[in-house]
């Protein structure tokens, strides 16, 4: 998995298969007090399983504040799963974690 942390969010890439990977990093005990970035985009499909732990990871860091957006360009598979913001490019994405800073600072 590639792992980097900038300014205000984390961002990851998982390798495939993509749910290893998220089991393996979010853990119990793993503080999620950050804005998250998952880049999915080398992922055509993601398994039910994926999907299971994503909702699962954008639950916990909502449950404290924070907010998790997926890059992914193709989201014809998780629309089952409305809580998962799903944004197309990093660009974008940044913009979005900015947005919610904002409203998070005003109290919105």
């Amino acid at each position: 998995m590639i792992k980097k942390s900038f300014e205000g969010y984390l961002y990851l890439q998982p390798e495939t298969p993509v749910h290893k990977d998220l089991e393996g990093f979010f853990t119990e005990q793993v503080a999620l007090e950050i804005d998250v970035i998952i880049d999915v985009l080398n992922q055509s499909v993601l398994s039910e399983e994926t999907l299971i732990i994503l909702n699962e990871i954008h639950l916990r860091i909502q449950k404290v504040g924070f907010c998790m957006v997926l890059i992914k360009n193709n989201q014809t598979d998780i629309l089952n799963y409305k809580n998962l913001v799903c944004i197309p490019t990093l660009q974008e994405a940044e913009d979005y974690i900015e947005m919610e800073l904002i409203q998070r600072d005003l109290g919105i």
